[in-house]
């Protein structure tokens, strides 16, 4: 009974919609992973164009509930069928969303555990200026009296911290105390995108920085394009 429901006022884009909520989850979080894959960015690019086609999908759903919803209020005979797929359209609405929300949580633990895996590396770099007076001119410097070897992020879509010394004349706006040196991972989710992952031995960052707008992850920033 259920499945001769589904099959007579489930429409293609109820199916389509969900898919395509399925492939952006899959497409977002399996480059998160430690899998060896030189397709990540690829994937990540795949991703952000199913993600257009799926705010398309949930437009035509959302207009669709609309008529639905309309059609049922002015009608004389509540169409009972009518309002059944309205509530599946609803629930293939809310599935979409959560879906994205359960994105952005795996996003976050991800990047919160690239905090813990750089933690060896920023000792390394504090332990350099100290000594030192300055900070390295490249990570290499540190090898191998200050650590063993660089670390990677673990993430096959962002493997590499990058390092760079600051200029002040760079950071104008900033106030205080100025970060010496930054750590970051080069996160962007598809093309047309430069999100950032950023840690300043201060940990202070203004809430706007390189064209975005930063979310604290523990002691690091996540600029988001």
């Amino acid at each position: 009974m259920i499945t001769n429901f589904l099959n007579k006022n489930v429409n293609k884009e109820m199916y389509l919609t969900f898919g395509l909520a399925c492939a952006h989850f899959c497409t977002q979080t399996i480059p998160l992973t430690n899998f060896s894959s030189s397709f990540a960015s690829d994937i990540l690019t795949l991703s952000h164009i199913i993600f257009i086609f799926l705010l398309i999908a949930v437009l035509v759903c959302f207009v669709r509930i609309v008529f639905l919803v309309t059609a049922f209020l002015v009608s004389k005979f509540r169409d009972i069928v009518k309002l059944k797929e309205t509530i599946f359209y609803a629930l293939i609405i809310i599935s979409t969303v959560g879906l994205v929300r359960l994105e952005g949580v795996l996003r976050y633990e991800t990047f919160a555990n690239i905090t813990v895996k750089a933690q060896p590396l920023i000792k390394a770099i504090s332990l350099y200026v100290k000594e030192n007076g300055k900070a390295p001119a490249r990570l290499s410097d540190l090898v191998p009296k200050y650590i063993k070897k660089i670390p990677n992020t673990e993430v096959s879509a962002y493997p590499d911290f990058v390092y760079g010394v600051l200029k002040r004349e760079d950071f104008s706006q900033l106030e205080g105390e100025f970060p010496l040196w930054e750590l970051k991972v080069e996160c962007s989710i598809g093309f047309l995108n430069w999100d950032v992952f950023i840690y300043w031995p201060t940990e202070k960052y203004p809430s706007n920085i390189y064209g975005g707008s930063t979310e604290l992850i523990r002691n690091w920033a996540y600029v988001h394009e």
